[in-house]
């Protein structure tokens, strides 16, 4: 199965090439995350949601590149590292291919578990990005 961090999933947004990153801490600032994606080129547009009630960070943010060797470089380096004592999950906003074949991989573990009464055995998706 090819990787859907190649460069063949991507697809351009309307302006730039836009990168999602997930497992941000709830307590991160813009200027963070300026600092530690800015490196790989220039940041057209950082997105950050904050949740209403609480005013943190809701744990994802959208950051678009320009040019798409800078976005690409972003993913392939601060994909998988640490960020605010969190580690960090990046890759492309928009990508080919099936969403939930993309999202089953990294967000759900399956698990099987026996139900004592009839001794069947279910297989299950635990949903971990909740």
């Amino acid at each position: 199965m090819q990787s859907f961090k190649s460069s063949n999933w991507s697809v351009k947004a309307i302006e730039g090439w836009i990168i999602l990153v997930t497992g941000v801490h709830e307590e991160a600032q813009e200027d963070d995350l300026q600092n530690a994606f800015g490196e790989f080129g220039e940041i057209r547009n950082l997105h950050l949601n904050l949740d209403h009630r609480t005013g943190f960070v809701k744990g994802y943010e959208l950051i678009e590149y320009e040019n798409r060797d800078e976005a690409q470089k972003a993913i392939s380096e601060m994909d998988g590292t640490e960020l605010l004592t969190q580690n960090i999950t990046v890759d492309w906003a928009f990508s080919r291919g099936s969403f939930k074949k993309r999202n089953m991989r990294r967000r759900y573990v399956p698990c099987e578990i026996t139900v004592p009464i009839n001794k069947s055995t279910y297989s299950l998706y635990w949903n971990m990005s909740e």
